[in-house]
C-alpha cells in the first residue's frame, strides 16, 4: 500500500528523460529544533520559474503520463510540475503549491486511505483487523461511521481544490477476512464506497492502487491503476528493501497487462529503492517501461525525487556555511568564492547556516550535490553535523568540501571517506606530485601552517595535489572519492595584494570531479539569447589626431592591428568633432577614421 509517512496507514510501496530548471540563489533557514522544515527567505524570480517550467520533458505516450508520488513534508513543486500526474499528501502541499502544480498543467491526486487507518484515529466498532507490520488497522468497510469519514475527507480536499484521489489500501480487507463470502461481502461494502465518491463528486478523478478484486464492479471509475513491487519492494516487517521473486514478478504483469487491455488506463508500477542505488532505479524504470507500464522508482517513504519516466536532473546545490565566522553572508567564502563557479556550471545555489539546524528531509534527488565552506573546525557536536554529512553521503547526495572541514574528524569518519589522519605533519613539506586539477590561477608553494595532515588510505579516492612532511609521510589536500572531494587550505587559495586572492585549484574542474556533475545545458541570461559577445571598448578619442604626426593614432591602430585581421562586429562610439582632423586651422575629413568606419563589420555610434 501507498502510505504516506506521518499518516495512516503506511504502505509499501524508462527510457528515462533528463530535464532541467534554474532558480535563482535563495536563503534556506531551518528552524532550530523544526522536523524537516525549510523556508525560503526570498521568492524564487518570476522570469526564473518561467524558465524553470519551460524545460519540459519529452512528450509522454498517448495513455503514458508520467506519474509521480511524493509524500515528503518539503514538497519540490518546481520539480514536480514537469511531471502528468503527480500523487501527494495532502497535508505536506499547501494551498499555493496545489495552484502552482495545476496550472502547469499536472494532475494533482490527493492521498486517500480506504481501507486502513491509525488505530487511535477510528472506532474499535470500524476495526476488521490490524496490519502489524505498518503497526495499522484494517477497516470494515460496511461501517457506516468509516464510510462517512472517507466522504467527508473526500469533501475537504474537493473543497481545497483537488480534483484527483488517489485511492489507497483497496485491497487490506482480503488479508483479515477468512471466507470468500465474507471477502465478497467486504468487497461489494467497498465498491459501494468507491461508487459514493464518484457520485458525490463526479469531477473527481479516481486512481486505484490495486484493488483486483473490486475492478469488476467499478472498474469503469478507475482513471489509472497502480501497482507496487514488480522488480523491488520494500519488507516493512524486516525494514529492508527486497528484490521480487519470479513467481510473484510473473503473476503481477498478468494481472497489470488485464487492466490495462480490459479498461484501456494507464498502468502505474511503483518499486522501492534506496536513494544511493539510482543506477538500479534507472535500469528498473527502463525495463518497467518495456512493458507498457508508466515506473516510478523511490524510496519506501515515497520522499526523495525518484526516476520514471521521466527524470528531473537535479540543477540546485546547498551551499553550507557557519554562521559563526561570517555573520554577514555577503562576506562568507561559501557566497564570494564558491557561488560563482557553481553558478557558472549552470546551477543555483541555496545557502544554509548549518548553526541553525540542518534539514532532516532527504536532499537525493533535489540537489546535485552539496558545497561547503568552513575557515576553521569549531562546528558544535551538539549539532550533529558530521553523522548528518554522513547520512547525506549514504543516500548518495555528493560533497565538495572547501577550506576546513569544519569539525575534527573522527577515524571511523575518515575511514568511510576512504582517507586516514596521520600525526601531525613536522616541517618542511614538498609538493611530491600533481595534476592539471592544480595550478588554476597561481602555482602551489610549499606550505605548512593551518595544514591537516589527511592522506587517501583506499584505492578509489583520486589524489589531484600530494604532499610530503619532514618523515616523508604523505598528506593530500586536494582529492576526489565517490563520496565526492576537498580541497583545503593552505592549497586552495593564494592570498594577494589588498585582500586579492587567486585560485590554486581550479574550482570548475573540482566541482564537476567532486559532484560528478554530468554535461548539461547552462542557462546564460546575460545576453539576450545566451550566445558569448566580445565587447571591446575603444578610447574615440585618438580619433582626432592628424595622421602625420609621430605615432600612428588610435583609428589607423585599431585599423590595421584588429578589424582588419579579426572581422568581428563592432561598434565604435564618437562624437562628430572626433571625425575630423584640424589642418592649419581647417577642418579636413580624417582619412583614418573614415577607412575604420567604412569596413563591413564597424558601425559608429554617435554621441
Amino acid at each position: 500500500m501507498f502510505c504516506p509517512r506521518g499518516s495512516a496507514p503506511h504502505g509499501n510501496r524508462g527510457s528515462v528523460e533528463p530535464v532541467t530548471g534554474l532558480g535563482h540563489a535563495r536563503v534556506i533557514e531551518v528552524e532550530p529544533g523544526a522536523t524537516g522544515r525549510i523556508a525560503p527567505a526570498c521568492h524564487r524570480s518570476p522570469l526564473l520559474l518561467a524558465a524553470l517550467l519551460a524545460a519540459s520533458p519529452a512528450q509522454a505516450r498517448p495513455g503514458h503520463p508520467s506519474v509521480a508520488f511524493f509524500y515528503g513534508k518539503s514538497v519540490p513543486v518546481a520539480e514536480l510540475s514537469h511531471f502528468d500526474w503527480v500523487v501527494v499528501e495532502p497535508g505536506h502541499l499547501d494551498a499555493r503549491g496545489l495552484v502552482d502544480l495545476q496550472r502547469a498543467g499536472v494532475e494533482v491526486f490527493g492521498y486517500l486511505s480506504l481501507g486502513e487507518a491509525a488505530p487511535g484515529e477510528v472506532d474499535p466498532g470500524w476495526v476488521l483487523g490490524r496490519n502489524a507490520a505498518w503497526g495499522t488497522v484494517i477497516l470494515n468497510p460496511a461501517s457506516p461511521g468509516w464510510r462517512q469519514r472517507v466522504l467527508d475527507r473526500a469533501d475537504a480536499l474537493w473543497e481545497r481544490g483537488y480534483r484527483g484521489l488517489f485511492l489507497d489500501t483497496l485491497d487490506s480487507h482480503v488479508s483479515a477476512l477468512r471466507g470468500e463470502e465474507a471477502r465478497r461481502a467486504a468487497g461489494a461494502a467497498l465498491a459501494g464506497l468507491v461508487r459514493a465518491l464518484h457520485d458525490r463528486h463526479p469531477g473527481l478523478k479516481l486512481f486505484f492502487n490495486r484493488g483486483f478484486e473490486i475492478l469488476d464492479q467499478v472498474g469503469r471509475l478507475a482513471c489509472g491503476l497502480a501497482a507496487e513491487s514488480l522488480y523491488f519492494g520494500w519488507d516493512a516487517a524486516a525494514k529492508r528493501y527486497v528484490e521480487v521473486p519470479q513467481a510473484d514478478r510473473e503473476w503481477l504483469v498478468g494481472r497489470l497487462r488485464s487492466v490495462a487491455d480490459r479498461f484501456r488506463i494507464p498502468v502505474v508500477v511503483v518499486d522501492y529503492l534506496p536513494p544511493a542505488r539510482r543506477g538500479a532505479a534507472r535500469e528498473a524504470a527502463r525495463r518497467i517501461e518495456a512493458m507498457g507500464f508508466t515506473p516510478w522508482i523511490s524510496t519506501s517513504s515515497l520522499d526523495v525525487l525518484g526516476v520514471g519516466s521521466v527524470e528531473v536532473i537535479p540543477r540546485r546545490a546547498l551551499l553550507l556555511y557557519d554562521g559563526a565566522e561570517a555573520p554577514d553572508l555577503a562576506q562568507a567564502p561559501i557566497h564570494r568564492l564558491a557561488a560563482l563557479p557553481v553558478e557558472s556550471l549552470g546551477y543555483a545555489v541555496d545557502y544554509l547556516d548549518v548553526r541553525r539546524g540542518l534539514p532532516q528531509e532527504p536532499l537525493a534527488g533535489r540537489y546535485a550535490g552539496i558545497v561547503t565552506w568552513f575557515t576553521d573546525d569549531d562546528l558544535p557536536q551538539a549539532l550533529g553535523y558530521p553523522e548528518w554529512l554522513g547520512r547525506q553521503m549514504e543516500a548518495g547526495v555528493r560533497v565538495a568540501m572547501f577550506g576546513r572541514p569544519g569539525f575534527a574528524a573522527s577515524k571511523s569518519f575518515l575511514a568511510r571517506l576512504g582517507l586516514a589522519a596521520a600525526p601531525a605533519a613536522p616541517p618542511p613539506v614538498r609538493i611530491a606530485r600533481r595534476d592539471s586539477l592544480v595550478g588554476f590561477e597561481a602555482e602551489p608553494e610549499p606550505r605548512h601552517r593551518s595544514l591537516l595532515a589527511w592522506h587517501a588510505a583506499a584505492p578509489e579516492v583520486t589524489v589531484h595535489l600530494r604532499l610530503e612532511d619532514g618523515r616523508g609521510q604523505p598528506i593530500d589536500p586536494v582529492v576526489t572519492a565517490p563520496w565526492g572531494g576537498l580541497a583545503f587550505t593552505p592549497y586552495l587559495l593564494e592570498p594577494g595584494y589588498q585582500g586579492r586572492q587567486r585560485w590554486i585549484v581550479d574550482p570548475l574542474a573540482f566541482l564537476e570531479a567532486a559532484l560528478a556533475l554530468p554535461p548539461a545545458p547552462a542557462l546564460d541570461l546575460t545576453t539576450e539569447n545566451g550566445a558569448r559577445l566580445m565587447v571591446v571598448v575603444a578610447d574615440a578619442g585618438g580619433l582626432g589626431r592628424p595622421a602625420g604626426e609621430r605615432d600612428a593614432n588610435a583609428a589607423e591602430g585599431a585599423l590595421r592591428g584588429l578589424l582588419r585581421t579579426l572581422p568581428v562586429p563592432t561598434t565604435v562610439a564618437v562624437s562628430p568633432g572626433e571625425l575630423r582632423a584640424r589642418r592649419g586651422g581647417r577642418a579636413g575629413t580624417n582619412p583614418a577614421a573614415r577607412a575604420l568606419l567604412a569596413l563591413p563589420g564597424v558601425e559608429a555610434a554617435v554621441r
